[in-house]
């Protein structure tokens, strides 16, 4: 988010805009391009393409409203293995995921 939050900062004419998708989820981000059918937008999680046709809704926010917004959260269900013998193995691949979510920025993991 930190790392957001100071290129929105530098930028002179940041975009700034909460985007709403026809599936129901909505981004908040720094419109930073185009391409021929979709935006570029620097979210807190990343940056992802989204496409003109599936945006119902745009409206301008400010870096304040950026800084503001919570992580997202991520479940991450316990592997489990069928033969008990190979249960440790399905806990260290359930702990490595974990970790690795934890390492994403602006998403934090619940297992």
């Amino acid at each position: 988010m930190i790392t957001l939050l100071a290129l929105c900062l530098s930028a002179q004419a940041a975009e700034l805009r909460r985007l709403s998708l026809e599936d129901g989820r909505i981004l908040h981000g720094d419109i930073t391009g185009y391409t021929e059918d979709a935006m570029i937008v620097l979210t807190p999680q990343g940056e992802v393409h989204v496409g003109f046709e599936s945006v119902t809704e745009i409206t301008e926010i400010d870096v304040i409203t950026l800084a503001g917004l919570p992580e997202w959260r991520v479940m991450v269900t316990p592997f489990l293995a069928r033969d008990p013998i190979l249960q440790p193995v399905a806990d260290l691949a359930t702990e490595q995921v974990l970790a690795l979510v934890d390492r994403m920025p602006g998403i934090a993991a619940r297992g």
